[in-house]
């Protein structure tokens, strides 16, 4: 890893020993328990030092299942016996976090979060989506304020950036009942202007973390999402387990906003692949070839990424059930569109799809998936 990148990774390791020890070895952990030979899941934090990995025991730990006849043991390896005790004091430490925007991706980090053992307050503007949450254990506020009040970390997940701003400030906002010891994690896609705006709101009351995530619904669903997170050391301890809880990964980066810097550039590489499928497909159709020849040829080639495959395939199937609806990846591009233009570059591919884009969502395709950006180059 590069200098001024830390990763904390939560992962399932290889059931073979040999790629177990491989797995391991990348996080700087010792080779598996000799007696036990797995491991299971686990967390650790990665920074490399000088070029020598280095690894501690991260603060989310789980039993795991061993294999028939084996018993925990003192070994070579990880201690089963600790890292189960460390698992109930877990559950103790839990805080009391806000969510703030009960979406297609909020939701889904606010149950993953009730699952990981968090009192979670949520809030969301249309009321019915946050009282859809309240059969999963969460208790649903009328107002930003009321869910953050007494919260150890409040969390946004929101459309842009003045939806942040507006749940945020005012006489109904979070930030008059956020007390001045917690931790503003702000996770929307909103772009550097925002971000930066943003920052300076938290400065004056409580600690902030940009943090938005890679990922769409089905690995926020999973657990799985990539977080990309940036924000004063000393405050990475306190949001680290909530990160763990919605998360595979974390990748904490040193300076601030660069959290949502990465995120703009992964978001317009997503643009560019989805765009380049949806006009590759309507190419292969168009000489009379079918579109499931060009996703098999390519799925066998170093060409078929799974994104842009699992894109082609909800083109062809007509399936724009929305993990990442159009809309979004459409503000997001003109995000990466005003980054590049504050540092004088071009980006004539965004500035093209773009306008194709505005074409399917005023087909009524805005709430459907981005896949559905197909539907302009028909």
């Amino acid at each position: 890893m590069a200098g001024g990148m830390t990763m904390t990774c939560r992962r399932p390791f290889s059931e073979t020993d040999r790629l177990l020890t491989r797995d391991l070895k990348d996080c700087g952990q010792p080779s598996p328990n000799p007696e036990t030979g797995h491991i299971g899941w686990s967390a650790f934090v990665c920074q490399e030092v000088s070029g020598v990995p280095a690894a501690v025991p991260g603060r989310r730990h789980t039993r795991t299942t061993l294999p028939p006849g084996r018993q925990p043991s003192h070994g070579a390896g990880p201690c089963y016996q600790e890292e189960c005790v460390m698992t109930e004091q877990a559950k103790t430490e839990k805080g009391r976090v806000a969510v703030l925007g009960c979406g297609v991706m909020g939701a889904p980090m606010a149950r993953n979060l009730l699952r990981a053992g968090f009192e979670v307050r949520v809030w969301n503007r249309t009321r019915e989506k946050a009282e859809a949450l309240a059969g999963h254990g969460a208790f649903v506020a009328s107002t930003p304020a009321e869910a953050a009040s007494g919260t150890d970390v409040t969390l946004t997940m929101l459309a842009d950036g003045a939806a942040v701003e507006a749940a945020m400030t005012g006489p109904a906002g979070a930030l008059t009942t956020l007390p001045s010891d917690a931790v503003w994690v702000q996770m929307s896609t909103v772009g550097l202007s925002a971000t930066q705006r943003l920052a300076r709101l938290a400065d004056e009351h409580v600690g902030f973390v940009d943090a938005p995530v890679s990922g769409s619904s089905e690995p926020a669903e999973r657990g799985e999402l990539l977080v990309l997170a940036s924000g004063g050391p000393t405050l990475r301890p306190q949001v680290q387990p909530l990160f763990d809880a919605i998360g595979r990964h974390t990748l904490w980066l040193d300076r601030p906003g660069d959290g949502s810097r990465l995120k703009l550039v992964l978001n317009n590489w997503l643009a560019v692949l989805t765009e380049g499928m949806a006009e590759t497909i309507s190419l292969t159709t168009a000489l009379g070839l079918d579109p499931d020849l060009l996703l098999k040829t390519i799925a066998a080639t170093p060409l078929g990424s799974a994104y842009a495959l699992a894109k082609g395939r909800a083109m062809v199937n007509n399936d724009f059930t929305a993990g990442f609806p159009l809309h979004h990846a459409n503000k997001d591009a003109r995000l990466a569109l005003e980054a590049a233009g504050l540092e004088r570059i071009e980006l004539p591919l965004t500035e093209a799809l773009l306008k194709r884009w505005a074409q399917a969502i005023s087909k009524g395709h805005g709430n459907d998936d981005v896949a559905a950006a197909i539907n302009a180059a028909h």
